[in-house]
């Protein structure tokens, strides 16, 4: 049987992928990846990733998601705010059968992107909104770096999110050594694989829809 290779989270409907998008497919494939899970930050990249789906439909598995910081890396990144899902939720239920996971989400409470309480709190609504979406559509989560604790709380039955845990799939892994104990312990029963999360007794069905194609190897970058 022959193996390949998943990119478990990648950016490629991001721009900076527009001039040489075909040279970084052609390349991929020559590397042996066969699947490229693509992740979206803001909901202006729905579509781009849905368009990247139906021109290379067996390499590209599109997410949908609402990173917890918004704008850009410019002077107008700021947090998440609930009034962004007002475009966003919509779409998740219209082009739910293109999707094979919610993300990139998550929560990112570093001081001076996150400095207030109002900041943190609109990060968490957006965050939970996100799980119960992926919840109801039965789809696994791509989940953030940073305020990994806080994270852990949020699905793990002791906040907001109580029951709301969907599988967590690999992505990479931005945390310190403390961090990373704290993942492994955390009440959610997520812990760490690799580079990433993983929660055990996940359902197969939910694997298979995330990788799609014959069985391969994940690789994360």
């Amino acid at each position: 049987m022959d193996l390949g290779f998943v990119d478990a989270h990648c950016h490629i409907s991001a721009r900076e992928f527009e001039e040489d998008l075909g040279d970084v497919i052609q390349r991929s494939r020559r590397a042996g990846v066969e699947t490229l899970i693509a992740v979206t930050e803001e909901v202006g990249e729905f579509s781009r990733v849905l368009q990247l789906q139906q021109r290379y439909p067996d390499v590209v598995a599109p997410c949908f998601g609402l990173h917890p910081l918004q704008g850009g890396e410019g002077p107008e990144r700021r947090c998440a705010k609930p009034q962004d899902l007002d475009a966003a939720l919509p779409l998740f239920y219209k082009h739910r059968e293109h999707l094979v996971a919610v993300g990139e989400i998550g929560l990112d409470f570093t001081p001076w992107r996150a400095p207030t309480q109002q900041d943190r709190d609109d990060q968490m609504t957006v965050f939970v909104k996100q799980l119960d979406v992926a919840k109801e559509l039965d789809l696994p989560v791509h989940q953030s770096r940073s305020a990994s604790q806080l994270r852990g709380e949020a699905v793990g039955g002791s906040g907001r999110c109580e029951g709301r845990l969907p599988l967590l799939l690999p992505t990479c892994c931005l945390q310190k050594p403390t961090e990373r104990q704290t993942d492994r312990s955390d009440p959610t029963g997520a812990h760490l694989s690799g580079d990433g999360l993983s929660r055990p007794g996940a359902r197969q069905t939910r694997e298979e829809r995330a990788l799609q194609h014959r069985p391969v190897l994940p690789v994360h970058r």
